[in-house]
């Protein structure tokens, strides 16, 4: 079986990082509890979908591209350092990485979903 971890972590604006890092690494510790895992003993590919509040004014934001900031090297960042330690030992495993920033139709409902596996 391969290893695989798959979550949404809610929280508030993502222009706050360090709020980001350690709301992924409280869901993170629990996504692991539930799946009885421990972190990944190999190399780690990692997709995370940021869904963002869009700005005033804009209608119908449901899966436009996020063009504001923060940038996604910003939120893959947060992602990177929230997970370090928790489901990888050291972000030198991690072998691919996808940053996808997207409009949600919920306002004040910012929230990430992140993907982890085994990168063969």
């Amino acid at each position: 079986m391969t290893w695989q971890l798959s979550f949404d972590a809610y929280g508030p604006s993502p222009r706050d990082r360090r709020a980001w890092q350690n709301i992924i690494a409280l869901y993170a510790q629990r996504e692991l509890l539930e799946a009885d895992l421990e972190a990944s003993p190999g190399p780690v590919a990692i997709k995370a979908q940021f869904f963002l509040a869009p700005p005033k004014g804009l209608k119908k934001a449901t899966s436009r591209p996020h063009i504001k900031e923060p940038d996604p090297w910003t939120l893959a960042s947060s992602v990177r350092d929230g997970l370090k330690g928790i489901t990888y030992r050291s972000s030198a495993v991690v072998t691919d990485l996808t940053v996808i920033k997207r409009y949600t139709d919920l306002p004040g409902h910012s929230h990430v979903r992140i993907e982890l596996w085994e990168a063969v």
